[in-house]
């Protein structure tokens, strides 16, 4: 990946399909006496990215609601029930995957570090992507 010298590194997720990624690491010691580079590669990690992922399609009905937002561990949501429940990072991390059956659900989540999530919704085909603040 052209310039990408950084600690981490998110890849692109507009193209559907998988794509490879490894890292090459090379440090250089002039100062040392006989080998002066070492090179290191990491395993190979593959992103898959599915058509279903985008959240493009028809969204659910807008009287889904999450309180309290920010929340601190805990979060309340009504009207979701009979969907899915996925919780990202605001850099698309997947951390938390729920079904919901009741209508108002307590979402547990006090293992999560304070920041901003997204929290997708899906039911039949039909998304809602929600931005929440953790404290």
């Amino acid at each position: 990946i052209t310039g990408a010298t950084g600690t981490s590194y998110t890849p692109p997720t507009a193209t559907v399909g998988t794509t490879y990624y490894y890292v090459v690491v090379t440090n250089t010691n002039s100062s040392v006496i006989g080998t002066q580079t070492a090179t290191a590669a990491s395993n190979t990690a593959a992103v898959n990215v599915s058509g279903t992922s985008t959240g493009v399609g028809e969204t659910l009905k807008a009287d889904i609601s999450a309180y309290p937002n920010p929340f601190r561990g805990t979060l309340h949501l009504t009207g979701a029930e009979g969907c899915t429940l996925t919780v990202f990072t605001s850099t698309g991390a997947l951390v938390h995957t729920q079904q919901l059956t009741a209508a108002d659900e307590t979402i547990h989540l006090e293992r999560l570090p304070a920041g901003l999530y997204l929290f997708r919704l899906e039911k039949d085909g039909k998304t809602k992507t929600m931005k929440i603040m953790n404290n």
